[in-house]
């Protein structure tokens, strides 16, 4: 790994590639994928001029610089934290106090400059709120400037905006995910990205919904046709108001006959589930609440309200605690 590094970056810079070309060529050296090649060009891409500039600076005279990190919601905590300290040449220690601190570290470093200088001058940062690019004085640190977020927007607004912007490549891998499996799922990114991060019971009951219907869609347990009709009876219970665990709906599609069962019907599922709970039963992880009226039996969890069966009894069971 360390000498195809070497080369692929040595033969890169020689010949004046990009990143890009550096990337695709470590890609297929090393059979990889194209973001682990990337990371790695661009870390040691940035531990080299680093080293250089260090030199630089040494070889200039100067004694002390500054750790200078980018002003975005991409920035790591570690590098948020280092923003604005001073280091002396001779302390230097790459991944302690001069970066790459990490990988795809994006953070530098310059000569450190007097406070007289410093206080006419600017630096850039993004607004994670408005995607705007605006300058802020120069002596400001990353700490100091999400401070002034907070004051402008809100402690929540922020945070939230941050977290849209750091998890976007997450998040879109999610929204195209969950997109082709559930129903009624944000038509947009940005629709998603809003849901998910301020509405938490409405993402939770997509989460919950997706693994459900991952599970009816198995298609090592079930012919297409009965994924259809597993799926279709799951979302005629939820427009009833009732969300099943994917085994409640093979208990209610898959009801057989027999000595002590009965058949019965959704609207008969429906009329019990409009009663109250009468019973209940407490598990080491979790409670759950039972509906037994008219020898049917609906079982839910708290504190979702999943159902997670639907049986036919002719007696409660013994376990069952009255409410």
């Amino acid at each position: 790994l360390a000498d195809d590094l070497i080369e692929t970056m040595t033969t890169g810079f020689a010949q004046g590639k990009s990143y890009r070309l550096m990337t695709l060529d470590l890609k297929e050296r090393l059979q990889t994928d194209e973001y682990k090649a990337v990371r790695l060009i661009r870390t040691e891409a940035s531990y080299v001029a680093n080293q250089a500039k260090l030199l630089a600076l040494s070889n200039s005279g100067v004694d002390e610089f500054e750790y200078v990190a980018v002003l975005d919601a991409k920035t790591s905590e570690i590098c948020q934290d280092r923003d604005g300290s001073i280091v002396k040449l001779k302390d230097a220690e790459i991944g302690i106090n001069l970066p790459p601190l990490h990988p795809n570290c994006r953070s530098t470093f310059v000569a450190k400059l007097s406070d007289e200088f410093r206080k006419n001058l600017k630096r850039s940062a993004v607004n994670p709120v408005t995607g705007e690019r605006e300058s802020i004085p120069r002596e400001m640190t990353y700490k100091e400037w999400k401070r002034t977020l907070y004051d402008r927007y809100g402690v929540e607004r922020t945070d939230v905006a941050f977290k849209k912007v750091k998890n976007l490549t997450k998040d879109n891998a999610t929204f195209q995910k969950y997109g082709q499996v559930v129903r009624n799922f944000p038509s947009t990114l940005g629709e998603f990205q809003d849901m998910k991060y301020t509405d938490v019971d409405r993402w939770n009951q997509f989460k919950r919904e997706y693994t459900t219907i991952s599970k009816l869609r198995n298609p090592v347990k079930h012919s297409p046709a009965f994924q259809d009709k597993l799926v279709e009876t799951y979302y005629k219970f939820r427009e009833g108001g009732m969300e099943l665990v994917d085994h409640a709906v093979l208990r209610f599609v898959g009801q057989k006959t027999g000595r002590g069962k009965a058949l019965f019907t959704m609207d008969e599922v429906f009329s019990v589930w409009n009663e109250k709970p009468n019973f209940y039963e407490v598990t080491e992880k979790l409670t759950k609440s039972i509906r037994y009226y008219r020898n049917l039996a609906i079982i839910s969890e708290d504190p979702t309200n999943e159902v997670v069966t639907i049986i036919y009894r002719e007696e409660a069971k013994k376990i069952w605690l009255p409410k």
